[in-house]
C-alpha cells in the first residue's frame, strides 16, 4: 500500500511544474523589461528601474496551501475532502 502524503504528491507536482514556472517567470520579466523601454529613454543617468522575479520555494508554498486548509491539513490521497 502506497503510504505517500497529501505533501508528497504536492511536492511532485511542484517539481513537475518548476521548469515550465521558470519558463514564464523569464517570459513575464522580459515582456515588463521591453513595455518599459519607453521609460528607460527618458529617465535620469541616477534612475534605475529594477525588474526581478521569485518563484516560491517548495516548502514554502505547501505551507501556504495548509494555512488555506480548514484545520491546517490536507485531506489524505483517495478520501473525499471534508467541508
Amino acid at each position: 500500500m502506497d503510504q505517500r502524503t497529501a505533501e508528497d504528491y504536492l511536492r511532485d507536482e511542484y517539481f513537475a511544474l518548476l521548469p515550465r514556472i521558470r519558463e514564464t517567470a523569464e517570459e513575464i520579466e522580459a515582456e515588463v523589461r521591453y513595455l518599459l523601454v519607453p521609460l528607460l529613454r527618458g529617465r535620469e543617468q541616477h534612475e534605475r528601474i529594477v525588474v526581478k522575479s521569485r518563484i516560491k520555494e517548495c516548502e514554502s508554498a505547501i505551507t501556504s496551501l495548509r494555512r488555506r486548509q480548514d484545520c491546517g491539513k490536507f485531506s489524505e490521497p483517495g478520501q473525499a475532502p471534508t467541508s
